[in-house]
């Protein structure tokens, strides 16, 4: 462990084995920990950071596809909606556009706001049961 780095080669473990989904039990025996040991790790601030930026890596190739793509689709949407004999067509793509922008805004304005407030009230995943110890996420 280094002050760059601030994972044990036990959480480096417990990590490589989540993003592998290995349950806890198996991640636990491959270490020589319990299970418990584990999750009390998974719960600490630096392997959910660890875990959280290796799956966005993972996700990371997919968002900028879909990001890509975001444009032609509005560019599309916008072509049916102001050239489509149909008004249902017209219609229908105006909602697609109007979904799609309230999507992004709550997204980009609405959560980021939420989470703040949350954190400014200590409210939020503790109260709602979300915390790591209400939720296993392998079934055990």
């Amino acid at each position: 462990m280094t002050n760059n780095d601030p994972l044990s080669e036990m959480d480096r473990a417990i990590v490589a084995g989540r993003l592998a989904r290995r349950p806890v039990t198996e991640i636990a025996l491959s270490i020589n920990r319990s299970t418990e040991c584990v999750y009390r790790r998974l719960r600490t601030p630096a392997v959910r950071v660890a875990l959280a930026d290796a799956r966005m890596e993972d996700v990371q190739p997919l968002l900028d596809q879909a990001r890509n793509e975001v444009q032609s689709s509005i560019t599309t949407l916008a072509a049916i909606r102001d050239n489509a004999q149909s008004a249902t067509a017209r219609i229908r793509a105006c909602e697609a556009i109007l979904g799609w922008w309230r999507s992004l805004l709550e997204l980009c304005e609405i959560l980021p706001r939420l989470a703040a407030l949350e954190a400014a009230t200590g409210s939020g995943a503790k109260e709602n049961g979300d915390d790591a110890e209400s939720w296993r996420g392998d079934g055990e």
